[in-house]
C-alpha cells in the first residue's frame, strides 16, 4: 500500500519541480530582455531639447507649481526669498 501511494507522490512532485523550473526560466528571460531594452532606450540630459526659443527657468516653473498646489499661501514671502537668492 505504501509503494503505490509513494509513486503518485513522486510523479506529482516531479511535475511541480518541472513547472517551477519553467516559470523561473521565463522570469529570467524577461528580466534579461528588459535589461537589454533599458540599455537601448537610455535617455541622457544631453538628448533633451526644448522647442521654445527661450530656455525655461526650472526654478520659476517649480515655484509657480508650488504656489498653485499650496493655494498661494505665503506667496510674497517665498517670492522675496527667491528674489534675494537670484540677486
Amino acid at each position: 500500500m505504501l509503494r503505490s501511494n509513494n509513486k503518485g507522490q513522486v510523479g506529482e512532485t516531479m511535475s511541480w519541480v518541472v513547472a517551477t523550473l519553467i516559470i523561473i526560466g521565463i522570469l529570467i528571460a524577461f528580466i534579461y530582455i528588459s535589461v537589454l531594452m533599458a540599455d537601448l532606450k537610455k535617455i541622457s540630459l544631453a538628448d533633451i531639447h526644448t522647442e521654445s526659443e527661450q530656455g525655461v527657468d526650472i526654478l520659476s516653473e517649480k515655484t509657480v507649481l508650488a504656489h498653485t498646489l499650496a493655494n498661494n499661501k505665503d506667496k510674497q514671502q517665498i517670492d522675496q526669498i527667491l528674489g534675494e537668492k537670484n540677486a
